[in-house]
């Protein structure tokens, strides 16, 4: 094809006319602005102008405010001698102005409600919930999604490590992205709508993002890199809470989610639980895998019904005799040789007992018959 050139000066910069595009050149700047038009459609660097009358008797008008604005100019309109004047910028700083116009002219402007995806699990999952298999996707498009589940992708290509778009869906109320590579999740803590967070298996360590999400009811955190959950601490809307799998030594902080119902904390390295203490409407504990010789601070918990402590260094379960609520108690593999205080136990009905020093298990006979599991069995007296 081929081309054809017209040369002007306008507003004080050569204009080269090229086909349907115009490569304005700018002699004090040194920038090029693209003014690329046809019967319809007007763009000024990429970005889409939206004006009427483009194309009239025949010829094509370009928007002259706007393409004077790009190199520093301003346009003013005379109603009464109806006139157009040009004149510099009111910024008197070149310097400025340069930097100004060059941003301008060299990016793009963006729209705000655009959503950016890096990745396409997560972007693969927003089209199918918005029926939207291309073109952009903006936050108008994403305002009516409350949920998004999407654990144990099968595919790499599925896998989400990058959840920064997520900070547009302001009404999201629950997340699950399970077995997944996030680690950054600073994008979430401006939704303030979350009640039920799921990111098991991930590669999380910081969670002080979480710290302003006080509707939060379920958060579930196990099998990642966290160490500090004090900035849990103001979220005392908890019922539940899975820590299992961490780096967790100081339970500092829990002590204030005293609404919580269940909570995990199992395979970590604790080994003083004296702030669980105040925790008295759990119902539901883990605690197995962990560094625990010292228990008196469940003796506190009187709703327990689910108690889990195997595979820790305890010796000593008497206080357990005061959780006459529990229903099922694991605390095989640790170092206990005495369970008198399995008589208290009225509704036990799951007992786990193994792999400890005990050789007196006559304290269970009188539970026995009501264990629908155990892993134990009671010697039986022959005549």
């Amino acid at each position: 094809m081929n081309k054809h050139f017209l040369n002007g000066l306008i507003l004080g910069i050569m204009m080269t006319f090229i086909l349907s595009s115009i490569l304005v050149f700018s002699e004090d700047l040194k920038d090029t602005i693209e003014v690329v038009f046809n019967s319809v459609n007007l763009e000024v660097n990429g970005e889409k102008i939206k004006i009427d009358n483009i194309l009239y008797d025949g010829t094509t008008y370009i928007p002259i405010r706007k393409v004077a604005k790009m190199v520093g100019k301003e346009v003013k309109w005379d109603s009464k001698t109806r006139t157009v004047s040009i004149n510099e910028s009111k910024n008197d700083d070149k310097v400025e102005n340069s930097k100004a116009v060059s941003s301008k002219i060299n990016k793009t402007e963006e729209d705000p409600n655009e959503i950016k995806f890096n990745e396409k699990g997560l972007e693969n999952i927003v089209r199918k919930m918005i029926n939207k298999p291309s073109g952009k996707i903006y936050a108008g498009d994403v305002k009516e999604i409350t949920k998004i589940v999407f654990p144990n992708p099968e595919n790499e290509e599925d896998v989400i490590s990058d959840i920064e778009p997520l900070k547009h869906f302001t009404d999201l109320k629950e997340i699950e992205l399970n077995n997944h590579k996030i680690f950054d999740i600073t994008p979430l803590k401006d939704l303030k709508n979350l009640e039920k967070l799921s990111l098991n298996s991930n590669n999380i360590k910081d969670i002080a993002s979480l710290k302003n999400l006080i509707k939060l009811q379920e958060l579930h955190l196990s099998r990642n890199k966290i160490e500090n959950i004090s900035d849990l601490e103001g979220l005392k809307e908890l019922k539940v809470l899975a820590l299992n799998g961490n780096k967790i030594i100081d339970l500092k902080g829990i002590e204030n989610l005293n609404g919580l119902q269940k909570l995990f904390l199992s395979e970590n390295a604790i080994k003083d639980i004296s702030n669980l203490e105040k925790l008295i409407n759990l119902q539901v504990l883990y605690l197995y895998h962990n560094k625990l010789t010292d228990i008196t601070p469940v003796g506190n918990l009187k709703k327990l019904r689910n108690l889990s402590l195997n595979n820790n260094d305890i010796s000593d379960i008497k206080v357990l005799g005061e959780l006459t609520n529990l229903e099922k108690l694991v605390i095989k593999n640790n170092k206990i040789s005495s369970i008198s205080i399995l008589s208290d136990l009225k509704d036990l009905k799951i007992l786990y007992l193994r792999g400890n020093n005990i050789k007196d298990l006559s304290p269970a006979n009188e539970i026995f018959s009501q264990l629908i599991d155990k892993d134990f069995e009671l010697k039986t007296s022959e005549n």
